[in-house]
């Protein structure tokens, strides 16, 4: 019989491993939730023994592999995104909507996207616009061959302005590399058009700021995003895990 509440499955922003969301899983957990991580295969593939030409449509099919998962099996999913991810999240979406799945008489499906401070992107559109065809912080960021690396010392600033020192360290410590060729896919499917969602505004993000989020939000012609905020930067999960896990629950459906 599947869960009473939703699975909840999260998948990571660039260059992070599912470890990072951490500190909101655990309350969840508490709360009664089952949480998945996905790991992406485009990050750290080097480690491992993946190809570093692992590109866009492997993180996909790593995501849609784990929604189809728990939807087959009968159960409603939240979807998570942060960052990158809420592109590739959107894309294994298809068809795996829980309106979708109903109208074909299926049972499960994706009943929420939970946007945390993700990339809003339109068909048509390749990840890549998102910071002008180079790597969104030049002052950050860099790429050796396929891959790109983040700084780990420039990354603090602008990943995790809000955390603590500890937790500072530990996030820039467990960074990744990401294979660049998951920047360059085009965007061919919007599954924000037909799946209720909550975009999760993160105030203090310098990653990406404010500014950036609500323009996101404006060109998204049709979406179907709730908007919360909290003053987090741009990993609330770490910063503001109560904040962050109070958003998802209500997502799930509680009413908080």
């Amino acid at each position: 019989m599947p869960p009473s509440k939703p699975v909840l499955v999260f998948t990571p922003g660039g260059w992070h491993t599912p470890s990072s969301f951490k500190p909101t899983t655990s309350l969840l957990e508490k709360a009664g939730y089952t949480t998945v991580g996905v790991a992406l295969p485009t990050i750290g593939p080097e480690l491992r023994d993946l190809t570093p030409q692992q590109g866009w449509e492997d993180d996909v099919a790593a995501i849609r592999d784990e929604l189809l998962k728990h939807v087959e099996a009968g159960s409603d999913v939240v979807l998570i995104s942060h960052s990158y991810s809420g592109t590739v999240g959107s894309e294994a979406c298809r068809e795996l909507g829980k309106a979708y799945r109903e109208a074909q008489g299926l049972p499960g499906g994706v009943t929420k996207l939970v946007y945390l401070a993700a990339l809003l992107m339109d068909v048509g559109h390749y990840v890549w616009e998102a910071s002008g065809g180079k790597p969104i912080n030049e002052e950050t960021t860099v790429v050796r061959g396929d891959l790109s690396y983040v700084d780990k010392v420039a990354a603090v600033p602008w990943f995790y302005n809000e955390c603590s020192p500890e937790d500072q360290a530990k996030l820039a410590h467990g960074l990744q590399s990401q294979a660049w060729k998951a920047f360059m896919s085009k965007v061919e499917h919007a599954a924000w058009r037909e799946i209720p969602g909550v975009y999760l505004m993160t105030e203090k993000d310098q990653a990406i700021p404010m500014a950036w989020q609500e323009a996101m939000l404006a060109e998204a012609k049709g979406h179907k995003f709730e908007i919360e905020r909290c003053d987090g930067d741009h990993s609330p999960f770490v910063s503001r895990p109560e904040a962050t896990a109070r958003v998802i629950r209500k997502a799930a459906g509680e009413v908080m």
